[in-house]
């Protein structure tokens, strides 16, 4: 059983700096439990180099104050969305044009940031994650959400998506797109995407709604050339607030469909990555790392679950659960590694 949805992820282990990754304990660890895990590492572009492509993680919401740290941005955006399910109807006339537009856009808020992380701002988590990415240049970010799973609820995908659906049949909408970002299972979209299309698979048909998938950089692009075509959008978290002002006329794209609009502090609104800041202090690597393998297990387990896989599931939870366990105490990389492969063997054969 392969995690990924996507042909495109796969297996790389290239980091310059292989002593800060989890990723062959992690390989190890997924493994054991049942699972093949593709991990991705991706490499950042420098804003104004690689024919101008901008790196690829950390996606703020549009026209965030100066200075504001990515976690405060998150917290604030959930406390103007108000709950885990919302809609924004854009309408009325088009900046580019004389026609009009009436837009839903359905909001599916995570648990979690788009990265699949919830630092608090100048936690050692963060700080340890910005001495990293410092220390790699703006040319190699790792990617440290390779498996930012656990953010997603598939029971709460598809109750969204029922709603979504029950909303539109209600509006007389026949036609839904699903906007992810597509490329990767690496934040938490690729299984956002795959639950939200198997519901609509279910659904859709019998309620005479069209759908189709987009991702991100296309949807946003078409929506800034064609929004009149568009009449139904179902999304998550920030990616909602870059559609939103899509349609506002407030963003422009290229021909690709980068965004080549900034906010006020300079930065572009899809394609930054706060990680680059290196005004933080050092922090501890080690710690930052037994929790990123934590997390990683925790989002194995939530996966194995999804995929009706309930023993690898279980052996992963209670590998990710000792770790954090051990948390509040001195536990180095090695010993959180040997950690997780006892729990693993306690827990017996996994493989389904």
């Amino acid at each position: 059983m392969t995690v990924s949805q996507y042909p495109d992820v796969a297996v790389r282990s290239d980091s310059p700096r292989p002593e800060a990754s989890v990723l062959p304990a992690a390989l190890e660890l997924l493994e054991s439990a049942g699972l093949t895990a593709n991990w991705r590492i991706v490499a950042g572009q420098a804003p104004d180099g690689d024919g101008g492509r901008k790196p690829e993680a950390g996606l703020l919401p549009p026209f965030a104050e100066p200075g504001a740290s990515a976690y405060g941005l998150a917290r604030a955006a959930r406390r103007a969305w108000g709950g885990t399910f919302s809609v924004i109807e854009r309408r009325g006339p088009l900046v580019r044009s004389d026609g009009t537009v009436n837009v839903l856009l359905f909001r599916y808020e995570l648990d979690m940031s788009d990265t699949g992380m919830e630092f608090e701002s100048n936690s050692g988590e963060q700080l340890a994650l910005v001495k990293t990415a410092a220390e790699l240049g703006p040319r190699e970010i790792p990617e440290q959400a390779a498996l930012g799973i656990q953010a997603i609820a598939p029971d709460r995908v598809s109750e969204f998506v029922r709603t979504a659906v029950g909303m539109c049949r209600r509006l007389d909408v026949d036609d839904l797109v699903v906007a992810h970002k597509g490329n990767s299972i690496k934040h938490t979209d690729g299984l956002f995407a795959l639950t939200a299309a198997e519901t609509l698979e279910s659904l859709a048909g019998a309620a005479g709604i069209a759908w189709r998938s987009l991702i991100i950089d296309h949807m946003a692009a078409e929506l800034v050339r064609n929004p009149v075509d568009y009449r139904a959008i179902l999304t998550h978290s920030s990616f909602a607030d870059l559609l939103a002002a899509a349609l506002a006329g407030q963003m422009t794209t290229d021909q690709l469909g980068v965004c080549t609009t900034y906010d006020p502090a300079g930065r572009p609104l899809f394609g930054h990555d706060p990680a680059l800041d290196t005004s933080a202090p050092d922090a501890d690597p080690e710690r930052w790392r037994v929790r990123r393998l934590a997390s990683t297990l925790a989002a194995g387990a939530a996966l194995a679950e999804h995929l009706r896989l309930p023993p690898a599931g279980r052996a992963l939870r209670r590998a990710a659960a000792e770790l954090v366990r051990r948390d509040g105490g001195p536990i180095g990389w090695d010993q959180a590694v040997t950690t997780a492969r006892k729990s693993l063997r306690a827990e017996g054969p996994a493989r389904s």
